[in-house]
């Protein structure tokens, strides 16, 4: 990487599979504190576990899409997802035309996005 940018496949891979084992530490600790916790405390554990899980499927989708070499490209066209979008979201499976319409739908509806560091 140079400057914060991923410059191969081979390093987004890296960096994803970092990402993945962050998120999987992340999920075991959440689960060990929401058993240690009150039962109070819990439904706001299983939300920040799902989240976290949701987080983790894409980030191994989009590993599994870089091991088939489907890497960047929208999986409703076929298109390239651009690069910009890539490299704020790597895990993104959607180019700008078939996620916009997406986005305006979903505006008022979609929950806040959870990043886990």
């Amino acid at each position: 990487m140079h400057n914060g940018r991923i410059d191969s496949l081979g390093e987004l891979r890296q960096a994803l599979e970092t990402k993945r084992d962050r998120l999987v530490r992340n999920h075991l600790r959440l689960v060990e504190f929401a058993a240690e916790r009150d039962p109070e405390l819990r439904n706001s554990m299983v939300e920040l576990m799902e989240r976290n899980g949701f987080l983790l499927s894409q980030v191994l989708n989009a590993l599994d899409r870089i091991a088939d070499s489907r890497y960047g490209q929208c999986l409703n066209c076929g298109e390239r997802v651009c690069e910009k979008h890539l490299a704020a979201l790597p895990w993104a499976t959607l180019c700008q035309r078939c996620q916009e319409p997406l986005n305006t739908l979903n505006a008022d509806t979609r929950p806040a996005v959870f990043q886990a560091g």
